[in-house]
């Protein structure tokens, strides 16, 4: 009886999954796929066969670090599968997640790895942590000069 009991509850759980919309489409997100970046906080998503920039909510870029943000960005998401929920503002932007085996927060991901500064409060523990370990951006690392 036990058993029984326990079959049914499992079944209805898997039921009610499965006819419940994600949180994701309910707020107004979709899906594309990434096929480029524009510059360290802009990507390219292809929807419905349209190409369509979106701009990464949260992060922004030093002009001294963008040609970096930029190839960090096209690396993480070049060909993957990205979920965008867009956010309302006074300029669009976008909470964007790469999809690697699970899905990953762009923004969160360039600020921990120190290619992007953080914009809200939401990264600014990462990037105080990126900062730390001298990553990217916070490398203390001195570039080659050109001697033209």
């Amino acid at each position: 009886m036990l058993k029984l009991t326990l079959m049914r509850t499992c079944c209805y759980v898997i039921l009610v999954l499965f006819l419940i919309p994600t949180a994701a489409h309910a707020a107004g997100c979709w899906e594309g796929t990434a096929v480029g970046a524009v510059d360290g906080t802009t990507i390219v998503v292809m929807r419905k066969g349209k190409r369509v920039q979106v701009r990464v909510r949260g992060i922004t870029v030093p002009s001294s670090a963008r040609e970096r943000a930029l190839y960090e960005l096209y690396i993480l998401v070049k060909g993957s599968q990205v979920r965008v929920c867009p956010k309302k503002g006074p300029q669009p932007r976008a909470d964007v997640s790469v999809l690697k085996g699970y899905w990953i927060n762009i923004a969160r991901e360039m600020v921990k790895n120190g290619h992007a500064r953080s914009a809200i409060n939401e990264y600014k523990a990462l990037e105080k942590r990126a900062m730390k370990k001298q990553l990217g951006i916070w490398s203390r690392k001195l570039t080659p000069q050109s001697s033209d």
